[in-house]
């Protein structure tokens, strides 16, 4: 308990952990946000308000609506919005993060320089034929 915290993002993929903290903290004067995205939707059954998404980059209408079916309780509509998109949560780390993301949000227009700077590389030739494909989906989801 501290005046100055307020939330907590949570990347740690350990549920059991988010279990915990859940049932330890009232989560209506604490927030806790996901920070892992393949399994930001579980994360939210056990207490989470949302996520802080490197998924919602490249698609965030349907993180965000998925983050809005699954506090609104309709979790069969947040499991497939969640469906729709997991290829993303996978293919976004195919490589040390952030260079897939930035590498597609410069394929998708939304990135103006495709120059990264060190540490950051752009992505092998065989990460960019998953991403590739990966962007292809953009318009269904």
């Amino acid at each position: 308990a501290h005046p100055n915290i307020c939330g907590l993002k949570d990347a740690s993929h350990d549920l059991l952990r988010v279990q915990h903290l859940s049932e330890q903290l009232d989560l209506r004067e604490f927030a806790l946000y996901s920070g892992e995205d393949i399994s930001s939707l579980a994360f939210m059954r056990l207490g989470g308000i949302g996520a802080i998404s490197v998924t919602a980059n490249v698609v965030p209408k349907a993180v965000a609506k998925m983050c809005q079916a699954a506090l609104d309780g309709h979790w069969q509509k947040a499991t497939l919005i969640d469906r729709s998109i997991r290829h993303w949560h996978s293919s976004l780390f195919i490589e040390a993060s952030p260079g897939p993301a930035k590498w597609v949000l410069h394929r998708i227009g939304r990135l103006s320089q495709q120059t990264l700077r060190l540490p950051l590389v752009p992505p092998s030739a065989a990460a960019a034929e998953v991403l590739e494909a990966a962007i292809q989906s953009i318009e269904t989801t």
